[in-house]
């Protein structure tokens, strides 16, 4: 598969798990399906599976030997506190808007990225 087709199979790939993710998030919250703390253990678990995934089809490969982790250790805790503040509040955010513009809110996450 060349790279643009990569690419693009990945962006279709994150759009849609974005916007099921977002919808069924909305769902599971308005009707108290979960707790909001167990939905977000549940959602960071499945980031992993979803990262998983990605290195089981070879579109994504993230490997760290310990050496460079003790050299990280500072940047990843600073971007894992940066991520779960920002996953929290968007959360929160999201809480307090209507589906629709939630859903293409997170849609367009992988082009913002980008």
């Amino acid at each position: 598969m060349k790279l643009w087709q990569e690419v693009i199979l990945i962006f279709v790939v994150w759009y849609t798990s974005s916007c099921i993710a977002t919808t069924s998030t909305k769902v599971i919250l308005k009707r108290n399906i979960l707790e909001t703390q167990e939905l977000l253990i549940i959602q960071l678990l499945l980031s992993v599976m979803y990262l998983k995934l990605f290195q089981a089809a070879g579109i994504f490969n993230l490997t760290i030997s310990s050496k460079h982790v003790q050299n990280l250790k500072l940047h990843f805790l600073t971007m894992s506190t940066v991520y779960v503040i920002g996953f929290l509040l968007l959360q929160t955010a999201l809480q307090m808007v209507s589906v629709s513009f939630a859903v293409t809110s997170r849609g367009a996450e992988p082009a913002i990225t980008c």
